[in-house]
C-alpha cells in the first residue's frame, strides 16, 4: 500500500511529460507551414515538390507587349547548413536588379531551429534566370509558381484613363473660357469627378504596371536537424530513423520546458516544499515511538 502514492506521483509526472512533449511540436510544425497554403489562385498554377521540369522559362521572361501577365513564387526550402545559405538569400535579388520587401527572421520556440523568410520583387524578364540560381545545387521542400493573365483588365483601365485625360484637357480650355459663375462652378465640379477618377484609375494601372514588370517572389529558408529529410523522405527505414530521432528531440524539448516551466514557479515550488517540510516534521512527532 505503501507504493500506490508513488506509483500515482510517477504516473502524474509521466503524464505530464508527455503533455508537454507534445506542446513542443508545435514549434517545429509551425516552420513547415506555408503561409500560401490556403490561398486559392485561378488557373495556370503549378504545385510541386521540387523544381519542375515545366520551368516556366519561356512564359517567365516573355513580358511582351501584347500580353500582360502577373506571376507569383513561392519556396519553402530546408536546410542543414544555415549560415552558408542565409548570405545567398540575402543578397540573391541585388543580382538580378531586384530588391527586398520584407523579411521575417528568427528562431522556433525552442531556440534551437532559426529561420528567414523573406518577399522579393525580382524583374520579370530576368525571373527564370532568377530560378536557376536558386534551384542549382539546392534541394527544394516546396515550390509553388502561379500565372494570371490580366490584358483585358489592364488594357480597359488603360483606354479609360486616356478618354478621362482627353476629358479634364477640355474641361480645362471650358474652364478658361468660362464667364459666368455658374458656368465655373459646373466646370470645376465635372473637372473635380474627372480628376478623382483619373488618380484612382492611374494608380491601378501603376499596381498592374509594378505586378507584370515584377515578379513577386517569397521564400521560406527553414533550418532542420542534421536528422530530417531536405526534400521528402527516401524509404522506410528512413522514416523509421526520423520518428526515433525525432521522438528523442520532442523528449528533451518537453524536459527543457518542464525544466523552465518549475523554475517560472519558484515561488510556489518554495511554498510547497516548505508545506511537505512541516508536515514531515509534524508527522515524525506525532509517529509514536517503538
Amino acid at each position: 500500500m505503501k507504493k500506490k502514492p508513488l506509483l500515482i506521483g510517477l504516473g502524474g509526472l509521466l503524464l505530464l511529460v508527455i503533455i508537454l512533449i507534445f506542446s513542443a511540436r508545435a514549434p517545429w510544425f509551425r516552420m513547415a507551414q506555408s503561409p500560401q497554403a490556403d490561398m486559392a489562385y485561378p488557373e495556370e498554377a503549378m504545385d510541386v515538390q521540387a523544381p519542375a521540369e515545366r520551368a516556366p522559362g519561356s512564359q517567365v521572361g516573355a513580358a511582351d507587349g501584347s500580353e500582360k501577365i502577373i506571376r507569383t513564387l513561392h519556396y519553402e526550402i530546408r536546410s542543414k547548413s544555415f549560415d552558408e545559405d542565409l548570405p545567398f538569400f540575402q543578397a540573391i535579388a541585388d543580382r538580378f536588379g531586384g530588391r527586398i520587401e520584407s523579411i521575417d527572421q528568427g528562431a522556433n520556440r525552442s531556440g534551437d531551429q532559426r529561420y528567414f523568410h523573406v518577399s522579393y520583387r525580382i524583374p520579370t524578364e530576368k525571373l527564370s534566370e532568377f530560378m536557376g540560381e536558386l534551384e542549382a545545387d539546392r534541394a527544394i521542400f516546396h515550390k509553388f509558381y502561379h500565372q494570371y493573365e490580366v490584358t483585358d483588365s489592364y488594357n480597359q483601365t488603360a483606354a479609360r484613363l486616356k478618354t478621362l485625360q482627353a476629358s479634364e484637357e477640355r474641361y480645362l480650355a471650358l474652364l478658361e473660357q468660362a464667364e459666368a459663375i455658374e458656368d465655373i462652378i459646373a466646370i470645376e465640379g465635372a473637372l473635380s469627378n474627372v480628376q478623382s477618377e483619373i488618380e484612382w484609375l492611374s494608380q491601378t494601372k501603376d499596381g498592374y504596371d509594378r505586378d507584370i514588370d515584377y515578379t513577386a517572389v517569397q521564400v521560406e529558408l527553414n533550418e532542420v536537424k542534421a536528422s530530417e529529410t531536405l526534400a521528402g523522405q527516401t524509404g522506410f527505414l528512413a522514416e523509421v530513423k526520423d520518428a526515433f530521432v525525432t521522438g528523442i528531440n520532442f523528449f528533451l524539448a518537453g524536459l527543457r520546458n518542464l525544466v523552465l516551466w518549475l523554475v517560472s514557479l519558484w515561488p510556489l515550488v518554495i511554498l510547497l516544499g516548505l508545506g511537505l517540510g512541516v508536515y514531515w516534521l509534524r508527522r515524525k512527532r506525532n509517529k509514536p515511538e517503538e
